[in-house]
C-alpha cells in the first residue's frame, strides 16, 4: 500500500482528501478502522447502539495485542468507549415509555454523536464536490436559526421565561417577523445593506467601522441604531457570534466618525481552494471566533460567508447531513474507494515500523498480528 489511514474519524477529513486525491491518481489506499461504522467515536448509531457504546467502561489497556517485531512502535490503544470523565444522563425509563424496545419508532432514531451544521459557501462542500463526493451524501437545509431570549434578571419590568426566538436571516425573513416593529425593520435593512457592499465590495460607508479588527462589532450595530431583537439578529444570526456580547447603548459614540476613518483594504477573495491538502470542517461551531467582544472584521467574515451561502442551495445557508455527521466521512472514503482505494472497518492498527532512510511507515500491524507493507 501506499497510503494507510488508520482511522475514519470525522477530524482526518483533512488526510481523506489526500488520500482520495492519491487514488484517483492511481495509488494504493487502504483505509482502516476498528470501529464498526465510519466516523469512529463520532459517527453516527442507531439508539440502541448509542445505548450500548454509552454503557462501555473505558478500557485501560484495551483488547490484547499481538506480538511485535523489533522496531515495530506500539500505538495507543482505541477501546471506542466514551472519553474518560465524560458524564452521560439518559432516563432509560422514559425512554422505553416513548420508544418501546424492539418497537419501529425505536429503530427509526439514530444519534449523531458530532453534528455538523455547516455554511453552503464553504471549503467543506467544495471539496465533496472536486472530490466526486456528493452522490454518496445527502444534506437538508436547517430550517431556521434561534437564540435564546428572556429570562433575564434585575429591573423593575419582569422578563419572560427563556424562551428560543428565531433570528431573520434573509430580507423575506426580516419582513415578516412579527416581533420587529416597522421602524426596527427599515434600520435593521439599512445596516444590512450597508454591511453587504463592505462584506462583498470592502467599501461603503461603514467599511472603515467593519473593517476594524479591534473595533467590536456590537459598537457597529449600536452606531447603526440597532435594538434588540434586531440587533440580536445581527449578532448571533448573521454574524454567528458564539459568546454573549453584553449590553450596549443604542447610537453610542463608539461608532461615531468611524465611517470617515482611513479605508482598509478590502476583503480578500477567498484563497482557491487545494482539494488535495484543503478542508474546513465547520461542524462543530459556525464561527471560530468565539470570543466576546465579537472584532468587527471578524464579523465581516462571517456576514460574508452568510451572504454567499444563501441561495446557493435554498433560502436557508446552513446545511446538514440528513444521516448524521458519520456521513461526511464516509462520503470521503467512499470516494476513494471508486477511485480504487480500500476500506475495511472492525480492523485495528495497533503499532507502525517507520523506515529510518526515508523518514516514514514501512508497515503496520492490524489487531489481529497481520502485517500491511506501505511504500
Amino acid at each position: 500500500m501506499r497510503a494507510t489511514l488508520r482511522s475514519t474519524a470525522i477530524h482526518r477529513c483533512r488526510t481523506f482528501l489526500s488520500l482520495s486525491a492519491a487514488a484517483r491518481a492511481g495509488k494504493s489506499v487502504l483505509q482502516l478502522d476498528a470501529a464498526p461504522a465510519f466516523g469512529g467515536p463520532w459517527g453516527t448509531l442507531s439508539l440502541d447502539d448509542f445505548l450500548e457504546w454509552a454503557a462501555r467502561e473505558p478500557e485501560a489497556n484495551g483488547a490484547p495485542r499481538p506480538a511485535l517485531e523489533t522496531g515495530d512502535v506500539a500505538l495507543p490503544a482505541s477501546t471506542g468507549a466514551p472519553p474518560p470523565g465524560a458524564t452521560l444522563h439518559i432516563d432509560h425509563a422514559a425512554l422505553d415509555a416513548l420508544l418501546p424496545p424492539g418497537s419501529e419508532a425505536r429503530r427509526a432514531v439514530s444519534v449523531d454523536r458530532a453534528p455538523c451544521l455547516m455554511h453552503a459557501e464553504s471549503p467543506t462542500i467544495d471539496a465533496l464536490l472536486a472530490h466526486g463526493a456528493t452522490p454518496y451524501i445527502e444534506f437538508k437545509l436547517a430550517g431556521c436559526m434561534a437564540c435564546v431570549a428572556g429570562g433575564g434578571e434585575g429591573g423593575e419590568t419582569p422578563q419572560p421565561p427563556p424562551f428560543l426566538a428565531r433570528l431573520p436571516a434573509t430580507r423575506a425573513d426580516v419582513f415578516a417577523d412579527r416581533s420587529l416593529p416597522p421602524l426596527a425593520k427599515r434600520a435593521l435593512m439599512r445596516f444590512l445593506t450597508a454591511a453587504a457592499d463592505v462584506a462583498l465590495a470592502g467599501e461603503g460607508p461603514l467599511a472603515g467601522a467593519l473593517l476594524d479588527p479591534r473595533a467590536p462589532f456590537a459598537a457597529a450595530v449600536a452606531a447603526a441604531g440597532l435594538a434588540r431583537p434586531a440587533a440580536d439578529a445581527v449578532l448571533y444570526g448573521l454574524a454567528a457570534a458564539t459568546a454573549d456580547q453584553g449590553p450596549w447603548e443604542v447610537g453610542a459614540a463608539a461608532g461615531e466618525g468611524q465611517a470617515s476613518a482611513p479605508k482598509e483594504p478590502a476583503l480578500p477573495p477567498p484563497p482557491p481552494l487545494d482539494p488535495a491538502t484543503e478542508c474546513e470542517l465547520v461542524g462543530h461551531r459556525l464561527a471560530p471566533w468565539a470570543a466576546a467582544p465579537l472584532p468587527a472584521r471578524s464579523a465581516t467574515h462571517a456576514l460574508r460567508r452568510h451572504l454567499l451561502s444563501t441561495g446557493r442551495y435554498g433560502p436557508s445557508p446552513l446545511l446538514l447531513p440528513v444521516h448524521g455527521g458519520g456521513e461526511l466521512p464516509q462520503a470521503f472514503v467512499r470516494a476513494a474507494a471508486v477511485a480504487g482505494g480500500v476500506a475495511a472497518l472492525r480492523r485495528g492498527v495497533v503499532a507502525v515500523r517507520v523506515g529510518a532512510a526515508c523518514g516514514a511507515a514501512t508497515s503496520v500491524v492490524l489487531a489481529d498480528g497481520q502485517r500491511i507493507a506501505c511504500g
